[in-house]
């Protein structure tokens, strides 16, 4: 099921964020972030240094996604109304 379709049929409703949601999701990426780098609460099966290092680094590249998209066309909505 796709999301045109998923509107078409009454599911969802189309939605123009404002900068303030965009800004909120932002900070919501930061903060993961942070957290996952913030590995000496872990309790789960060992993982190496060099592994974190490698995810931690693809986050960051994943994260420049959005900002590469809002700034391309959309670049009002990194107005920060934090």
């Amino acid at each position: 099921m796709t999301l045109q379709h998923l509107l078409k049929i009454g599911r969802l409703k189309a939605h123009e964020p404002t900068a303030a949601e965009v800004q909120s999701l932002l900070a919501a990426i930061k903060r993961n972030l942070s957290d996952a780098a913030a590995t000496n609460d872990y309790t789960g099966p060992p993982i190496t240094a060099a592994a974190v290092t490698e995810y931690l680094a693809q986050a960051r590249a994943l994260e420049g996604a959005p900002l590469a998209h809002l700034r391309a066309g959309r670049a009002h909505l990194l107005v920060s109304t934090l």
